[in-house]
């Protein structure tokens, strides 16, 4: 008889074990390094806003902001990585049953990666 989790780690802490099934995939160690990067930068987002850093209390709406955040702040392409990495993170939190569905996937209309449009951000594709 499964019992359900009395505990919801933070983002780092399954970023550890994110890393942990990365490295059983023979993943690159740089792969490994980039995609636990993105979750721990995205850890700290909500971290310096005074919101908590589990897994179950970030929303795709947190998740938008934050990489709303790194396009502002940052390239493109660091925007992308960020946003394959997260999309992969949410994917196998999911299969591990630390959340019930990735909160970048909801709604499922969503279909692609946020790209920068001049000044504005373009949030019509989803994680």
């Amino acid at each position: 008889m499964a019992t359900a989790r009395t505990y919801d780690p933070t983002l780092a802490a399954h970023a550890d074990s994110w890393a942990l099934t990365l490295e059983a995939e023979n993943k690159s160690a740089r792969t490994v390094a980039i995609y636990t990067e993105s979750v721990r930068y995205l850890a700290d987002f909500p971290a310096e806003r005074g919101m908590p850093t589990t897994v179950a209390h970030l929303s795709r709406g947190r998740v938008e902001a934050y990489l709303a955040h790194v396009l502002a702040n940052r390239k493109a392409s660091t925007a992308s990585i960020r946003y394959r990495s997260l999309r992969r993170f949410f994917g196998w939190c999911a299969e591990d049953g630390a959340i019930a569905e990735s909160p970048p996937t909801q709604p499922a209309t969503r279909t692609t990666r946020p790209k920068k449009r001049g000044s504005r951000l373009d949030m019509t594709g989803g994680i």
